[in-house]
């Protein structure tokens, strides 16, 4: 497994498509909006925000990226027949699947590795600099870093549960939008405006869950939660991943 990984992280770091979602995305995407509003305040006298308001809106579509991501990086990997060919050289199913999910994993920290740079060079050089200590924006990027691995791996197994079939090529994006609506949502009502919660009972409980547990949900905004939380709820989507992954891929047939 140690050279299947290390060929794999060989092609990531050649990967034309990795330093686009590194520098493209998670470098000029985020550092555009502090860009916009100074340029902004060179016409219309405003004051300038803190930085600090870009740390919690720069992973708000960092789910969709990295879906996007890992489904064209790994896409290839089928449509070229490399799965097939690993095995016809007698590489094991599960060293192949663990290769991409590592491969797939460390991609996602570089990324938001690199968001976390643009977010703090951007900010001291567009804005009003920043009111958290830098220790403070690091804890806070570990959880969103916890959220982006736990994703990346979920969106791996989804492409080896598919089989790089059709319906793969969108599946992961897909749910990704779908769950930044639902978030938006889920925040709105458990944590309104105006301070005070309406939604009450079992929807309050069901809310509150998922927002506590659901990395998807790790993404917006600031942590609300203990450490914990994060932790549980990126290490048991890890694992279910894995492992459903895994029993699936040994007996998928591929075409």
């Amino acid at each position: 497994m140690y050279r299947m990984l290390r060929a794999d992280l060989h092609r990531l770091f050649r990967s034309k498509l990795f330093y686009a979602a590194t520098i493209g995305y998670a470098f000029l995407y985020t550092a555009s909006l502090p860009f916009i509003m100074w340029f902004i305040s060179l016409f219309v006298p405003t004051e300038l925000d803190p930085a600090d308001l870009f740390i919690k809106s720069e992973p708000g579509t960092a789910a969709i990226a990295i879906a996007v991501f890992v489904t064209a990086f790994l896409m290839k990997e089928f449509s070229e027949g490399s799965i097939r060919n690993k095995l016809s050289s007698g590489a094991k199913r599960g060293d192949i699947f663990l290769s991409s999910v590592i491969t797939m994993a460390i991609a996602a920290v570089l990324i938001q590795a690199s968001a976390l740079l643009s977010v703090v060079i951007s900010g001291e050089l567009f804005t009003a600099g920043f009111i958290s200590p830098m220790k403070d924006i690091l804890i806070i990027n570990g959880y969103y870093a916890i959220a982006a691995v736990s994703l990346a791996v979920f969106d791996t197994a989804l492409m080896y549960i598919l089989a790089g079939n059709s319906a793969s090529l969108f599946v992961s994006a897909i749910l990704a939008v779908v769950m930044k609506f639902v978030g938006m949502m889920v925040l709105e009502d458990i944590f309104p405006e105006s301070g005070e919660v309406i939604i009450t009972g079992t929807r309050l409980q069901l809310f509150t869950i998922l927002d506590k547990y659901v990395p998807y949900m790790h993404l917006f905004g600031f942590p609300r939660y203990n450490w914990d939380a994060y932790v549980i709820g990126g290490s048991v989507l890890m694992v279910i991943s894995v492992v459903v992954g895994l029993l699936i891929f040994e007996k998928k047939d591929l075409k």
